[in-house]
């Protein structure tokens, strides 16, 4: 066992922290399928309008890859195609019809786990409509079974503001975790589960690497794990996903057919019942959440780097949070408390510049603003106050900006993705969306390739 204290970085204490009570399952009415989810791939329709589906139909097919399938979590009939612009698919809503039928492939014993070929194990995964839980640094994106990583990482934890724990989570899913990392296992031998120091419930599991995190924020990222204990070099690829995750795959595997229920946390100050649910995977946030509509900006994800989604929105593929917070747009007067002229007792800040930093365990109920308009990036080092890594994010962002490929590289683009910086937008005095810019640079190079 590693330990890795992560001395940059922020805590931002949220008001709303959902409290570890997990209320009963209820079956969705709706769910949906985002595209959106799953950047640089391509996807068409594998269903129409008014279509029949089970547990495990496939409804959305990769293009480029066909053996990879998005598929149903419900059985019912395909309620909605929904398009935006220039008929860009933008999501595929299916109705439940409460029958649970599925789609059976059949289960695998922990002897055929271990015989079978990888890419029959492969196939298997992409069938059940689970591959797409294992991503693959660099560019986050879908894992390759085509170049198998150096190393896969299990994250256990999460220090984003409100985050929701992973051992909370696992409650429906715990046994198959296990089984999860032996089947990971096959592609690669070099298994890490990184959990936080002062949680003990993941050490029970074998045939892993276990390695320890703690400090505040991005300590419990996936890209903080990979640059302390197996860092990418030019070639390497790593793949990654959640525990739970990983213990769904491992369901998958042990019952034949795609796994339907898992737990998400809704919080937020917005939200009026802040708690874990039960839920159908990739329900529509109304199906389950009671939460204050008005004035609330509803993000699927945390506040950092999840996806404005709406009352009529959907849990995102990879998401186990629901946040609600107050919208912006208040405007401050000279000499008022929250103006940047007044004392700012209620004020929160990066720097010390107001009279809020006296207290030091107060829980802040932000919202959307950003209390001042984009201005020219000035070069200081208040970036790297809340980056891990060894590098230099200012001269990064103008590299991006002028599309220089070689520097981008140099200056360590390939290690980082958007959610690496996302503190980095939320400090930057000179509101930059830094995490977009990156998100920019990484499609240069992607499409490089």
């Amino acid at each position: 066992m590693s330990i890795h204290y992560i001395k940059k970085g922020l805590d931002i204490a949220l008001d709303g922290l959902a409290e570890a009570r997990v209320e009963t399952f209820t079956a969705a009415k709706t769910i949906a399928l985002q595209p959106q989810d799953f950047p640089y791939i391509a996807w068409r329709l594998a269903v129409n309008e008014g279509d029949d589906v089970q547990i495990g139909s496939p409804v959305l097919v990769a293009k480029e890859d066909e053996s990879l399938i998005l598929t149903s979590t419900v059985s019912g009939k395909v309620k909605a195609i929904v398009r935006g612009e220039r008929r860009a698919l933008l999501r595929v809503e299916i109705e439940s019809d409460g029958q649970n039928s599925a789609v059976e492939h059949g289960a695998l014993s922990d002897d055929q786990i271990h015989g079978i070929e990888l890419e029959v194990l492969c196939a298997k995964l992409k069938a059940l409509g689970v591959w797409p839980l294992i991503r693959q640094r660099p560019f986050e994106k879908v894992a390759d079974f085509n170049k198998l990583p150096k190393a896969i990482f299990i994250n256990a934890m999460d220090t984003a503001p409100l985050a929701a724990q992973q051992a909370v989570i696992l409650q429906n899913h715990q046994e198959f975790l296990q089984k999860g990392i032996d089947i990971l296992k096959r592609f690669c031998k070099d298994i890490h589960l990184d959990s936080a120091v002062k949680d003990q419930s993941f050490e029970k599991y074998q045939r892993v690497q276990h390695q320890k995190f703690d400090g505040p924020h991005p300590a419990g990222l996936i890209g903080t794990h990979i640059a302390k204990v197996s860092p990418l070099n030019r070639g390497d690829v790593v793949w990654y996903l959640t525990a739970e995750h990983a213990a769904l795959i491992g369901e998958a595997i042990s019952k034949g057919i795609t796994p339907t229920q898992t737990i998400v946390a809704v919080a937020g100050s917005k939200a009026l019942r802040q708690q874990y649910f039960t839920i159908t995977r990739h329900s529509a946030v109304a199906d389950f959440a009671e939460i204050q509509w008005e004035d609330t900006r509803i993000i699927s994800g945390n506040v950092l780097t999840g996806n404005s989604i709406g009352k009529e929105g959907f849990v995102g593929f990879y998401d186990s949070l629901i946040s609600c917070i107050p919208e912006g747009g208040q405007q401050h007067y000279i000499s008022e408390d929250q103006h940047w002229t007044g004392p700012g007792f209620k004020s929160f800040s990066t720097f010390r510049l107001f009279a809020s930093k006296i207290f030091g365990n107060k829980k802040w109920n932000l919202n959307t603003s950003l209390n001042g308009g984009e201005r020219a990036i000035i070069l200081t080092e208040n970036y790297e106050r809340f980056v891990p890594h060894d590098i230099e994010v200012g001269f990064l962002l103008k590299a991006i900006i002028a599309e220089d490929i070689d520097e981008m590289e140099k200056l360590g683009l390939l290690e980082l993705a958007p959610e690496d910086v996302a503190l980095c937008t939320f400090a930057c005095p000179s509101k930059v969306e830094v995490a977009e810019i990156v998100r920019q640079g990484l499609n240069i190079l992607e499409k490089e390739g």
